[in-house]
């Protein structure tokens, strides 16, 4: 069959299907543990369509895949789907008006599974299948079936058992808006601009203190005035007492080496609970708690006249009552950096409540010491993730007070409070459905209503895909773990500390570090900004998959990504130049003994070197350089210098040279195709099966390079030189680049006789005389 135009619209559906259909991408377990390489993929949220943003994750894992397949490693690449969590929550809720608290919990669960399953199989088929992602498709798991649930409760029961998970009443980031806790980790800061309050507060038996403060409206929570010791305007008045206005505590004023001279007054009031600092003075100086504020984030009664008014409504009428008793002195303006709820930019509160944790602050030597035994990639990035560990205060809170998400196996007696924890045949098991009784005391149990965070179902994806293996390796789970720059402090932090506690082995050798894809509004591109967000459809109606691919490919990782056309157009005429070299080379036949000439020569020894470079690129994860180094040789080094020097061969009647070029063009061609497979499947997949074997190339060999010869480089550069010279001058007195030249005389080194026949093939010049000289100079004749 002969090749015709380059018509990917026809091509890339027609591989895609057959590769699903022929499985070619299925794992078989290797015989030796060190030819497996297992992918821990980053399973996406399947409650609506991905944008282009997941699909460069994906995208970059796999070029790995294919890329490790052609070395000669057995290849696990699944896909797995992280379903629970409160993003699907807040998708129910908007698009199909459907509430657990109206359609009860059972109901609500029952419609996200079925909404999940549905798109499920909607981003399989029109989407990730599309899109050539060599997925062994009988490898899918799906965070929300009984089996991966089974798996996340046995892992923390065994936690448990370790001490690594616990319960207990601490201030907890609570998002008002969620209703529900939140990690350190699920928030951002917001930067603006606020008012610093100054404030008088009375001191007993003595002059008034004036504070300054950015939260007005905590002051029912204020238990101690701090200054700093050495602060000369207040030294005296450490130890003294200040009554609060409208609730009445008395507290102290107390000397702390933290408080700032400089910032406001010198003087703050400490409320319980304003921030993190909050709580450690708490522990420091041995503070009374109060809790005025409510999982709503409105005022208790605690707080006097503020009762029942939200955060804002707070804060306008405590300033509106401190004026009215001359207590309020001024407000400035100031530069604030508040904590937000990542998901949905509320700000923040602490709140005291009863939480379950993980005591990730006791695992940060462990989880350094196998951050230090991975290869990052890029390197510095392993520094986002030991600096988190490092500035990580608090364990991390994997209570949440949603619905859906997987349960945690657990009872309180309501008798003597003993927790219960389920037995391992139990599991999966929701606590609200099964009736238990205490094992102490008799007395009944009532169930946990909390759900675990969904962090605790992505962070052991790693366990859940090496379990696939019949034998495991001792040292480690899986090999990559492809993920964005976002994630650093929660999927690879959570991931390392789950699997080192519960297993003693890293998740994964090798992490892959991608830059954020940036939406049109030049922010990082999200679910929750869809208007902002480009879709990879939008991408492959107007170029191709391959183009797309090719795009993603030639980014940097770590780097932030921008949406790129101009890439995008440069990609589709690089294909195109690709598709034209098949046709062109497809024309010609070998038959009989064959001859190289110097010209063949060097462009096996530059494919040497690319081969060379371009492997090693890959073995870094670089793969932006890998692929510019393959383009680069194939657009220029090849089809503009050699294939223009050997169409005199090619068209000629010499039968041994003419085989020696048809030979050499297909075998550095073959070993384009395969360097380029990983970016590009689809081209290369047809134009392998058109011009070499009807088999798929991502199941052959990656190229090995040869020796790369100095000299051979240099014969090179200098064809290149007086071709480019020669083919200068016809431009410039306007000839035809085809057009015949009488004579070429060359002064330059002695190696200049070994080109003379490709020069004069190539520029089509009767003679070419050479002369030694240290400088290269031509004269050309017409």
């Amino acid at each position: 069959m002969s090749l015709g135009k380059y018509k990917p619209k026809k091509i890339e559906p027609k591989w895609a299907d057959k590769w699903v259909k022929d499985k070619t991408y299925k794992w078989t377990e290797h015989k030796d543990p060190e030819k497996n390489y297992l992918i821990d993929v980053p399973p996406p949220y399947p409650y609506q369509d991905l944008h282009a943003g997941n699909f460069v994750n994906s995208t970059y894992q796999d070029i790995m895949a294919r890329y490790k397949r052609m070395r000669g490693y057995s290849v696990l690449h699944p896909w797995g789907w992280d379903c629970h969590g409160l993003g699907a929550e807040l998708y129910i809720q908007k698009n199909f008006n459907i509430f657990a608290e109206k359609a009860g919990v059972k109901r609500f669960r029952e419609f996200c599974r079925e909404h999940l399953l549905k798109n499920i199989e909607n981003i399989r088929t029109n989407q990730a299948i599309p899109l050539g992602m060599s997925i062994d498709w009988d490898k899918q798991y799906w965070t929300m079936n009984p089996d991966y649930m089974k798996m996340v409760q046995e892992s923390f029961i065994k936690m448990h058992g370790k001490d690594y998970v616990y319960r207990g009443k601490h201030p907890v980031t609570w998002c008002p808006s969620c209703h529900s806790a939140i990690a350190e980790a699920q928030m951002d800061r917001k930067e603006g601009k606020g008012k610093l309050h100054h404030i008088k507060l009375p001191i007993i038996g003595g002059r008034g203190i004036t504070i300054a403060t950015t939260r007005p409206e905590l002051m029912a929570a204020c238990v101690a005035v701090f200054v700093h010791p050495e602060d000369k305007r207040y030294k005296d008045l450490i130890g003294k007492k200040v009554k609060i206005p409208f609730t009445g505590q008395v507290v102290k004023i107390k000397g702390n080496e933290d408080a700032d001279p400089e910032f406001g007054t010198g003087a703050v009031y400490h409320c319980t609970f304003g921030d993190k600092d909050d709580w450690r003075w708490v522990a420091e100086y041995d503070l009374p708690i109060r809790i005025i504020l409510d999982e709503s984030g409105r005022f208790t009664k605690k707080s006097g006249l503020l009762a029942g008014l939200s955060i804002k409504q707070g804060r306008e009428r405590i300033v509106e009552e401190l004026k009215k008793k001359d207590l309020y002195v001024k407000s400035e303006p100031v530069e604030q950096s508040i904590k937000v709820c990542e998901r949905c930019k509320t700000p923040i509160e602490i709140i005291v409540k009863d939480q379950w944790y993980f005591a990730t602050t006791k695992l940060k030597k462990e989880i350094k010491e196998a951050a230090d035994k991975m290869k990052w990639m890029p390197s510095f990035m392993k520094a986002r993730l030991t600096n988190w560990v490092d500035d990580a205060l608090w364990d991390w809170v994997i209570s949440r007070q949603r619905y859906w998400a997987t349960p945690f196996p657990v009872w309180y007696c309501r008798e003597c409070n003993e927790i219960i924890i389920a037995d391992k045949k139990e599991l999966p098991v929701d606590p609200v459905s099964v009736k238990k009784k205490c094992p102490k005391c008799g007395g009944d149990a009532k169930p946990e209503k909390d759900v675990m965070d969904t962090w605790m179902d992505s962070s052991i994806t790693a366990i859940y895909v090496s379990n696939w293996l019949k034998n495991q390796r001792k040292d480690r789970l899986c090999e990559l773990r492809d993920q964005g720059e976002d994630i650093i402090k929660t999927w690879a932090y959570y991931s390392i500390a789950r699997c080192v506690a519960e297993t003693g082995k890293p998740p994964f050798t090798e992490v892959l570090i991608n830059g954020m894809l940036l939406g049109t509004d030049g922010k990082k591109m999200s679910k929750r900004r869809p208007k902002a967000a480009v879709y990879p459809q939008e991408i492959i109606d107007k170029y191709s998959v391959d183009v797309y691919r090719q795009w993603v490919g030639a980014s940097n990782p770590g780097d932030a990504i921008q949406i790129d056309f101009k890439e995008m157009d440069h990609g589709k005429k690089f294909l195109n130049k690709l598709w034209n070299l098949g046709r062109f080379i497809e024309r010609f036949k070998t038959k009989g003994k064959s001859k190289e000439e110097v010209s063949d020569e060097w462009i096996i020894n530059s494919l040497n070197k690319v081969v060379k470079e371009a492997t090693e690129f890959m073995e870094q994860g670089r793969w932006n350089n890998a692929l510019k180094t393959v383009r680069d040789f194939a657009w220029h080094e090849f089809a503009d210098y050699y294939i223009e020097m050997i169409k005199y061969r090619l068209y000629g009647d010499e039968v041994r040279t003419k085989n020696g070029a048809v030979k050499t063009t297909r075998k550095v061609l073959l070993a384009i195709l395969k360097m380029l497979s990983p970016f590009t499947p689809f081209i290369t997949e047809e134009l392998y099966n058109e011009l070499y074997k009807h088999e798929s190339i991502h199941l052959s060999q990656w190229p090995r390079p040869g020796k790369v010869k100095k000299d051979l480089t240099g014969l090179g550069e200098l064809m290149k030189e007086v071709i480019s010279e020669g083919r200068q001058y016809k431009v410039n007195n306007q000839m035809s680049l085809g057009a015949e030249l009488s004579e070429i005389t060359i002064t330059g080194p002695r190696e200049l006789e070994k080109i003379k026949e490709v020069i004069a093939g190539t520029l089509r010049a009767d003679k070419v005389k050479t002369k030694s000289g240290k400088e290269l100079k031509i004269k050309i004749k017409k």
